[in-house]
């Protein structure tokens, strides 16, 4: 058997195709081992489709409950190796690590890749004087994501940064050029993630570095957050004049671009699309867009467009629903873009009604006109997620939306902040569902029951749900409850549900001595992430919280509060059983005003 299972797992190491996994999954199941050949099953199935996919959202739901049980348990089985993290499984094995720095990772070279198919490293720090990238290279190494602190070090030569054809550049808030600098070898995946003030820069040197991007298929350039005043002297969000460098590259080959918050504007999008003749995915959220003519120059068709936050519209949006590169639209985000009932109809009567998996038309003002056109609009063919948060629904409108025929056949809905007939809950199907901050209009306390039945995740923000909770939800796996009115009777039965994992209870309203006790006593269950953030507990009930063994030991506790509040002993218990970073800061926005008005009367 031993020798049989090292077969197997050689011929994993040596392939990246899915049948050696799949074949190692069957022997793990003739085993006994069902829950891992699940996994490995299901990761490939992940894998195998894009994310908008039906079947990958769905089988990601199985990954989460098999990850949620088992991870720290695969995990441990790998061994323990000096400097060097196990991180996230992908096709059912470890196939990232985290290390310290270049030295830590080439001493550990053969023992990573002897214990799992490892593919991808991160790494935070870069001193390569003393460790240049080994002759040979690392041929099994495909990603590598840096962290971004210091890269004075970097060896000129032989750099780790060059040695994957991925590279990731996670936390920077400073230029990066460094990274990509001295970079030689072809790029074929480039990553600059989270917020980073960098644009316009960032792509004058990556076109700099010339043959070296002439096989990217995938460019994430994209922003979290761009302040508006950003106090930089020069602009660093990329502009028209960094579109035009972009489209300069000519990027034949690119598939996939995230342009984020770069403020490209109209125009820098109009020069910019010819120049990518294979394009597939684009977002171009937030990037003061009055139109979306330019995305449908000659091309590939588009699978994927997010154009959220751009004040696009009905007739900025309109060239979307007919245009020849959108014929294989799957995924449409268009969340707060200004559009009205005409926008809709349009979509509604094109045939892009017809391809869509997945759209969002939150934060539009919809109103009753749009929730008329929705309920009146013909069966689509492939839909199965609608975001249709905040858009101005009345109660009118959610008698209408009640009628309307096909929401049944959505897995994903979110109506989030309007007014929601109770009478539409019972007939909808849909396994992960938002009402945060919803107005029920009618009677909830029997419509909700049919939900339980077959919710995989729920949103009730803000909701008042005394005696309406679950004592029964056979697949719930994620539940938000965050500022609602519930009380401890309530949040017992959830606790005992058999697969859910996750549970938000921030800012809820409920006596607070009464539940950190219960939870301190007799732990969360099978919840492995409990939120109890903007709750503000005293020093008792922290302490027995933090002193709860099931809790500290299984739970990813997420709790608020001030340090320096509480006395020297109880302050430094607390860091002893809950980390040195054990509180989340909140700063109320009410609180914070009020403060800032005080500040500016007293300079008055």
């Amino acid at each position: 058997m031993a020798d049989r299972k090292t077969e197997l797992l050689d011929a994993i190491r040596t392939s990246d195709e899915d049948q050696p996994r799949l074949i190692y999954a069957d022997w793990l199941e003739e085993r006994g081992e069902l829950a891992r050949a699940n996994l490995i099953r299901r990761q490939c199935e992940v894998a195998a489709h894009p994310a908008w996919d039906r079947r990958a959202i769905e089988a990601q739901w199985e990954v989460d409950q098999l990850l949620a049980r088992n991870e720290d348990e695969w995990r441990a089985e790998l061994p323990e190796l000096e400097g060097v993290r196990w991180l996230e499984l992908e096709r059912g094995f470890v196939s990232h690590v985290q290390v310290a720095n270049p030295a830590t990772l080439y001493a550990n070279l053969d023992a990573i890749r002897d214990a799992s198919p490892v593919t991808k490293v991160s790494i935070q720090a870069i001193d390569e004087v003393d460790a240049p990238l080994p002759i040979g290279g690392i041929p099994w190494l495909r990603t590598i994501r840096f962290v971004h602190h210091d890269t004075k070090r970097k060896h000129p030569t032989r750099s780790l940064l060059d040695a994957a054809p991925e590279l990731v550049i996670d936390n920077v808030y400073y230029d990066c050029s460094a990274v990509i600098s001295t970079r030689r070898k072809p790029l074929v995946k480039f990553t600059v993630d989270d917020e980073h003030p960098m644009g316009g820069s960032l792509v004058t040197q990556l076109r700099e570095l010339g043959d070296v991007t002439a096989d990217l298929r995938e460019l994430r350039l994209g922003t979290k957050w761009v302040d508006n005043d950003t106090g930089y002297y020069d602009d660093p969000t990329m502009r028209y004049d960094g579109a035009m460098t972009l489209a300069a590259m000519k990027l034949v080959k690119l598939e996939i671009l995230d342009l984020a918050r770069q403020r490209i504007t109209s125009t820098g999008l109009e020069d910019l699309m010819p120049s990518l003749p294979r394009l597939r995915e684009l977002d171009v959220s937030g990037c003061e867009l009055g139109t979306l003519a330019p995305v449908f120059h000659d091309g590939a068709s588009l699978v994927r467009l997010v154009a959220d936050n751009n004040a696009l519209n009905d007739s900025g949006a309109n060239p979307i629903w007919t245009a020849p590169r959108t014929a294989e639209l799957q995924s449409l985000s268009l969340d707060t873009c200004e559009l009205g009932p005409y926008a809709i109809g349009e979509l509604t009567r094109s045939p892009l009604w017809q391809t869509l998996r997945v759209l969002d038309l939150s934060r539009n003002p919809l109103g009753l006109e749009g929730a008329r056109t929705l309920a009146a609009a013909a069966r689509p063919a492939q839909l199965h997620t609608l975001g249709l948060a905040d858009c101005d629904f009345d109660p009118e409108s959610a008698e209408v939306l009640a009628g309307c025929a096909w929401l049944d056949q959505l897995i994903d809905l979110d109506l989030s902040d309007n007014y929601v007939s109770a009478a539409l809950l019972p007939r909808l199907t849909a396994r992960v569902l938002s009402l945060a901050n919803a107005t029920l209009t009618g009677d909830p306390e029997g419509s909700l029951a049919n939900l339980w039945q077959h919710a995989v995740k729920v949103d009730l923000d803000g909701q008042s749900l005394h005696g309406l909770l679950p004592d029964t939800a056979p697949e719930l796996q994620e539940l938000s409850l965050a500022d609602c009115e519930i009380t401890l009777a309530d949040v017992q039965p959830l606790l005992s549900l058999p697969k859910l994992r996750a549970l938000d209870l921030s800012g809820a309203d409920f006596d607070q001595g009464e539940v950190a006790g219960y939870l301190a006593s007799h732990g969360a269950g099978s919840v492995v992430a409990l939120d109890l953030r903007r709750i503000k507990f005293g020093s008792p009930d922290l302490l027995a919280l933090a002193r709860s063994e099931p809790l500290v030991t299984h739970v990813d506790l997420k709790l608020h509060g001030e340090p320096w509040e509480f006395p020297q002993p109880i302050r430094e218990e607390l860091e002893r059983r809950l980390g040195k970073d054990w509180y989340y800061h909140h700063d109320d926005p009410d609180e914070e005003e009020e403060q800032e008005e005080e500040e500016e009367d007293e300079e008055d």
